[in-house]
């Protein structure tokens, strides 16, 4: 009786470690899993900016908003951004808490995607929206690269 006890009192300890693990913001946990990615191939790992991840996250609200899915004009935004050389990846994803990793396998999987994950980059900014630009329950992803700051 008692290892049964103590049983349950474990497994409830793993069940709480790991909505704790899952309660970290998803722009950490997409920002992480860049991280990994980049460590993976022997680069690297990119510091989190305050200002891409203002610009990004500003992006992916708009996105949501304007019931949009589109770079646009990303030169002239990051040159009034005051960026030099910057990427942008995007991307969206249904469901009520979208898996991040499987939008990372996504964009290794794309020739242009990866390369701005893996690219000469020093710096990420993460944005995420709750909803799909079709304005659906999921997430919306804007992740800036940049090798400076503005």
């Amino acid at each position: 009786m008692r290892l049964v006890a103590l049983l349950t009192i474990y497994l409830g300890l793993l069940t709480v470690a790991a909505a704790v693990a899952d309660a970290r913001p998803v722009s950490a946990r997409v920002d992480r899993a860049h991280d990994v990615v980049r460590v993976d191939h022997h680069l690297r790992a990119l510091k989190a900016d305050p200002y891409l991840t203002h610009l990004a996250q500003r992006r992916a609200r708009w996105l949501v908003r304007r019931h949009r899915f589109t770079h646009g004009n990303f030169e002239r935004r990051m040159r009034r951004a005051g960026l030099r050389r910057a990427a942008e990846n995007l991307a969206w994803a249904g469901g009520t808490d979208p898996p991040v990793g499987a939008t990372m396998r996504a964009w290794m999987a794309s020739p242009a995607h990866r390369e701005n994950i893996l690219g000469r980059w020093k710096r990420i900014g993460v944005g995420v929206a709750k909803r799909t630009p079709s304005g659906d329950p999921g997430r919306t992803y804007v992740v800036l690269f940049a090798r400076n700051s503005g």
